[in-house]
Order: C-alpha cells, then structure tokens, then sequence
C-alpha cells in the first residue's frame, strides 16, 4: 500500500483577515452546500485501490465556519472509499470565534485527532487589528472546551511582527500560549503579502524593525525551549512525539492529494512526479464536479511534470526547513549522484560562514541549518536554486 496524505480545503471565511492571502472568500449557504457536494464527487472519483491514508488535513479558510453535519458527512466519505492507517493524523483549524462545546465534540465523534486552533494574539486589541472575529476570551472557551471533549493534541497558532506590538505584549501573548499546555505551537512572524488589506495600508502601519525582529525569534525560540518544546521546523515547535506529521510531508515531499477549491498535490509514480492545483474558483469548481464529469482532469490546473533538477532544489529548500535538515543518504537515494557533487561547493560556504553545520560523514552527513541560518532562511535557500 502507498502512503498518501490528504488536504481538505474549505474556502469560506466569516471575514478576511487583514494579513491572509490564502484563498478564501465569504459565501451564501447555497453555494456551501454546493462546494461540499462537489468535494464529496471528488472524493468519490478519487482512486483510491492501493492507497493508505497517513494524515488527513482540513483548513482553509475557516473549516469550523461550516455546520459541523459537513464535516461529519466528508469524513464519513474519505472512510467508505479509502483505508486508514490505525495511525492516521487526522487535523482540522478551527477559529475560536466559530466553536462552542457542541461543534467540537462532534468533530471528535466523527475521528478528528488534532485541532490547530488560531489565537494569534493574547491581546484583544491586537485581534481587532489583525482583522479576526474572536476575542481572547473565546480562546479560552473554545481551548478548554476542546480538552473536556477528549482532544489531547491541540496546536496554537500565533503571530508576531503584529503592526503596533511591542516586544513585551508578543512575550506576554507566547506565555500565555504556552501556558495551556498546548502540544503544539505554530509561531509565524508576519509577512506582508500583497493583495491584503495590510499591504493596501502598508504606509500607514508601523511594523517592527528587523532587529525587533531577531529578537523575538530568539526570545521564542530560548521561551519555548525552557517550557520543554523542541523545535522541529523554522516556525513550528512541539512536545515530543508531537510534531504536525501532515506538514512533514510536505517539507520532505512526500505524496499529498488536494481536495477542493485551491488545494495542491504531489504525486510520484516511478520517476515521474507531477503536480496540479485544483481550480482556484470556488463557483466554477462546484460547477464542473456537480455536472458529472468523467474524470477530474476537468478541474485540475498548472500541471507540472517536475524536472530532476526542480526535484533537487525542494529536496533541499523545503529540507532545510527543517531542524533535522537533509540527509546525504537521502539525497543520494533519491536522484542517485552524490549531493556533494551537485552542492558541495555551496553547502562548505554556507558552513564556513556559520549558517550551516554537518554531523557524520561521507553517505552519513546530514546538513542542516544554525540558529544564525534560520535567521536568514530565505537568504540560504535560495543558493539551492540550480539556475
């Protein structure tokens, strides 16, 4: 059996947040009901014969915005048609602003595993700026109300960088976080991405200076490390055993399959690997799926067959992401030429400069990146690019 990992993406926001240029968009009741007739035709068109479920994933969007009855059908769905491993990693966002007691235990019934919920910000203030619909109050409901339901794999999202936040309300927001006891928290310093209402405003807020900037990554990276988390991935930290393992996937590119509106997918058979996007049109997508199609190529857009050469620049830049870094090993099992002899020159650099370190030896090295690497992530990667 094959190991697939299945994202779920569910388009639909009560509002759209100041910062967010993720697909999403507010919708009628109608146009819900039709999205999720749609994704259950997906998944019933989907092959699923030697295939095995190893992590299942909901977002959005805001997943919870729909009536819990969807989700229960769509996951009932993925379980008539496709296996399980005993396993599986079954997530799903949930905005604290759109849950009660109720919704999440029927989320629980219906086999959902670990809930990400996003808090952003401990400071009520800050969440009105960020554009969110909840308060820190509902936070908390909705965080205790999910431990009186049996989840014990909880995430919270949080933002730093806020436009206004000073260094000492974003300390106080990651105590706070970290003091529910979550086994998960997802730290993302905001970037401005255009398109958003934050980038429309851009010379009108006062963000963080990039020293501010450091300096916070590194009070949260030393916080959370006290508080016993490790961090595994540059923006993500986890008690142990607890790392988000539908996420690894994607940064060491494995298989995944998208579903809905949006959502990517990487398929490897053999030496080819190809890539699609599902349409990014909510309407048209209900359109094409609810007409009865033959197969799902009606909906399937910006295929991509990547070349060896594209394959070993994710290998690397999504690799390194990760604290464990890429593994020669690896590289050497999956393109079948020894990594120095593509990046050597490249990785001695980055080591001498102090960006990255290596342990072990010869088909044993393992690269990966320092502190001081994660800092300029981006900058590090992009020698990786084979252009």
């Amino acid at each position: 059996m094959k190991e697939v990992s299945v994202y779920v993406h569910i388009p639909f926001c009560i509002q759209k947040c100041y910062y967010c240029d993720f697909f999403s968009a507010p919708a009628n009741d109608q146009l819900k009901r039709d999205y999720m007739s749609a994704l259950l035709r997906q998944i019933e068109m989907t092959e699923w014969d030697n295939r095995i479920i190893k992590s299942l994933f909901i977002g959005g969007g805001t997943p919870s915005v729909l009536p819990s009855f969807f989700i229960e059908e769509m996951t009932g769905r993925f379980r008539e048609k496709a296996k399980f491993a005993p396993d599986c990693e079954i997530s799903m966002e949930v905005n604290p602003g759109t849950v009660d007691r109720e919704k999440l235990s029927r989320y629980f019934v219906c086999g959902i595993n670990r809930l990400s919920i996003g808090l952003q910000s401990a400071d009520d203030r800050e969440l009105k700026a960020l554009g969110r619909i909840h308060t820190f109050s509902e936070f908390v409901d909705a965080f205790e109300a999910a431990r009186m339901v049996g989840f014990w794999n909880l995430n919270i999202d949080l933002i730093s960088s806020i436009p206004g936040q000073s260094p000492e309300s974003f300390q106080r927001t990651l105590r706070t976080a970290a003091g529910f006891l979550p086994e998960h928290l997802s730290v993302y310093s905001l970037i401005l991405e255009e398109g958003t209402e934050f980038y429309r405003r851009r010379n009108e807020l006062v963000f963080p200076d990039e020293d501010t900037v450091v300096k916070t990554d590194e009070f949260t990276r030393e916080y959370l490390r006290e508080k016993g988390y490790v961090r595994y991935e540059i923006s993500n930290y986890a008690r142990e055993g607890r790392a988000c393992r539908h996420n690894c996937v994607y940064w060491q590119r494995g298989t995944y399959l998208g579903f809905g509106a949006g959502a990517a997918s990487l398929i490897e058979d053999g030496d080819i690997h190809k890539r699609y996007t599902i349409l990014r049109d909510v309407k048209e997508y209900a359109r094409r799926m609810l007409a009865g199609p033959e197969n799902l190529q009606c909906v399937m857009t910006d295929i991509q067959q990547l070349s060896r050469r594209e394959r070993m620049e994710e290998f690397m830049y999504l690799g390194l992401r990760m604290t464990d870094g890429v593994s020669a090993e690896h590289f050497l099992h999956d393109f079948g030429i020894p990594i120095r002899e593509v990046y050597g020159g490249i990785l001695d650099e980055m080591t001498v400069k102090g960006l990255m370190d290596v342990e072990g030896g010869g088909e044993q090295e393992r690269f990966f990146l320092t502190e001081r690497g994660f800092d300029v992530s981006n900058v590090v990667m992009a020698q990786f690019l084979l252009t």
